[in-house]
């Protein structure tokens, strides 16, 4: 442990040995007094995060205890090595030879010994030790507190001989921090690192999942586009719906194979979301509600079969090709657009009759 001064704020504390490089010292700040005195005397490794300040040192002493001891002692003097009844007698003392070096360390040391008391804490001095100008009504509490003062450096014999020790020890403290700091901060370095690794392959994984739901997506689109590129017609073949069950019936017996296929290129290109959308827009396309009312999927009820005609054929084919299509989806489409045919020939301001109104109608037409 060592006893040292604080350049800047002229106040002493008991700090250990690793905390100090040179004549600098590393210093935690925002802890508690009972925290930093535990601190201390473990002599917990110094941080980054700590501030360092300038000092100067005072001794070192092999306990925390014994530099303690003699922290009251160097608020008034530097000379830990005078006995406590040095003082007592008087002594005649010869007049003193000053030199240029000596001149300005007796000056500070003769305005120190005129102030005995202590001054407070600056505001700036790291926090955690308590000022002996501070009133304490617990003795054991001010004892566990470091005790800040206002004292001098000595340049006595003693006092340089001790600071050459503190030296030698702080630079084979530095030398041993050169050895061990690189491997405190590999490891440090290693562990981020590791995190940093087992993040980026758990977004790498979570992007090539993604990749791949794309890719199946557009080889999707791909097959879609590929049973759907046909070559655009040159002329319909149906210009407009048949508006006659005759003109339907005649059109129907004059297919052809050849005929039947640009038949279903026309209707694919009428597209459609689904299987049951394409079924009703190629139905639209083909007939209108009059001729669709004549006839049923299988020909029931005194109305013609929709399925035993060529064109029915070809609806299914063309309408296989749209997205969530089936052969179930497709006749449920047909029979259900066939059955409703005769209410989407009632006019729309009619729907809002009473039912025996409009089946008046329907009997006076």
């Amino acid at each position: 442990y060592a006893l040292v001064e604080f350049t800047k704020t002229k106040t002493v504390a008991v700090v250990p040995t690793i905390w100090i490089l040179h004549n600098k010292c590393w210093w935690p700040t925002h802890v508690s007094a009972e925290r930093l005195v535990f601190m201390v005397r473990k002599s917990r490794p110094r941080e980054s995060t700590w501030k360092k300040f300038t000092i100067s040192v005072i001794g070192l002493f092999a306990t925390y205890d014994h530099a303690r001891k003699n922290l009251d002692k160097s608020q008034y003097t530097s000379d830990l090595s005078s006995g406590p009844d040095s003082g007592r007698k008087r002594h005649r003392r010869a007049p003193l030879v000053y030199t240029d070096s000596d001149e300005s360390e007796s000056e500070h040391s003769q305005h120190a010994s005129k102030k005995l008391h202590a001054p407070v804490v600056p505001e700036d001095f790291p926090q955690g030790l308590a000022s002996v100008g501070e009133a304490s009504s617990d003795p054991q509490r001010d004892h566990d507190r470091s005790v800040t003062s206002e004292a001098s450096a000595s340049s006595s014999p003693a006092h340089a001989s001790t600071r050459q020790a503190f030296e030698d020890a702080v630079n084979a403290d530095a030398e041993t921090e050169t050895e061990v700091q690189p491997s405190m901060l590999d490891r440090r370095d290693k562990q981020q690192f590791s995190d940093f690794e087992q993040n980026t392959t758990r977004l790498l994984n979570i992007l090539r999942y993604m990749q791949q739901q794309q890719g199946e997506v557009l080889n999707m689109i791909v097959k879609t586009l590929s049973s759907l590129s046909m070559a655009p017609c040159a002329a319909p073949v149906i210009e407009q719906p048949f508006s006659s069950l005759e003109e339907l019936l005649a059109f129907d017996e004059k297919l052809d194979k050849e005929a039947s296929n640009t038949l279903v290129n026309e209707f694919v290109q009428l597209g459609g979301s689904d299987g049951n959308w394409a079924t009703k827009r190629i139905l639209a396309y083909c007939m209108t509600d009059e001729v669709a009312a004549q006839f049923s999927w299988m020909g029931r009820k005194g109305k013609r079969s929709f399925s035993a005609l060529k064109i029915a054929k070809l609806v299914k084919v063309a309408a296989s090709k749209a997205p969530n299509s089936t052969p179930v989806i497709i006749e449920a489409a047909v029979k259900s657009w066939l059955r409703h045919a005769p209410e989407r020939l009632v006019p729309k301001p009619q729907k809002q009759r009473s039912g025996s109104e409009v089946y008046q109608t329907a009997d006076s037409e």
